[in-house]
C-alpha cells in the first residue's frame, strides 16, 4: 500500500537538493568579480604648451576585454607599460586594444574609438612623461574624454 515514510524521505531528498543547486548557482553568480560597463567610444586630447617640459609626449588609450588583464595592466606605472607595451599586444592580441598617439606641445587630437571586443572589462590612459610618477589614469563611465597634458602630469577634464 501507501508507504509515507518512503514519500516524506524522498521529498526532503529532492528539496535538499534544490536547495544545494540554488546555493551553488548563487555563490557562482557571486564569486567572480564584476567590471563596469566601459561606454568610452571617443577621446580628445590637449597637450598644454609645456606639456612633458616642452617634450613630444607619447600618449595611449589601452582597453582590456579580459579582466584579470586589466587587473595587472592597471598596476603599472608609465614607465612599466611603455617598456612591456609590445610584449603585452603580442601575447594578448583579442583580449587587448591599444591606440597609441604622440602629440607634439599645443597640439590637439580628436579620435572616435573602434570597439575590438563586446564586453570591455577597463580602460585606462598612459601616458610617457620624461619625469617620474605613475602617469596612467583609469577611465570611468564616460563616453567621451578629454584629457589635458600638463607640463608633467595629465587630468580629465569636464567629468
Amino acid at each position: 500500500m501507501f508507504n509515507s515514510t518512503f514519500v516524506v524521505s524522498h521529498f526532503y531528498k529532492k528539496a535538499n537538493l534544490c536547495l544545494a543547486l540554488f546555493a551553488l548557482i548563487t555563490l557562482s553568480a557571486c564569486g567572480g568579480k564584476s567590471y563596469p560597463f566601459v561606454y568610452l567610444s571617443s577621446v580628445t586630447m590637449v597637450a598644454d604648451q609645456d606639456a612633458n617640459i616642452n617634450s613630444v609626449i607619447p600618449f595611449d588609450v589601452v582597453i582590456a576585454c579580459d579582466g584579470p588583464l586589466f587587473d595587472e595592466i592597471s598596476k603599472l606605472t608609465g614607465k612599466d607599460y611603455y617598456q612591456r607595451r609590445e610584449q603585452l599586444v603580442l601575447d594578448h592580441p583579442q583580449k587587448l586594444q591599444v591606440v597609441p598617439f604622440e602629440l607634439d606641445p599645443g597640439q590637439t587630437i580628436n579620435h572616435k574609438l573602434k570597439r575590438k571586443c563586446l564586453r570591455r572589462k577597463g580602460a585606462l590612459l598612459f601616458a610617457g612623461y620624461s619625469t617620474a610618477g605613475t602617469h596612467r589614469m583609469r577611465v570611468a563611465n564616460q563616453r567621451h574624454l578629454k584629457v589635458r597634458l600638463k607640463n608633467q602630469n595629465m587630468i580629465i577634464e569636464g567629468k
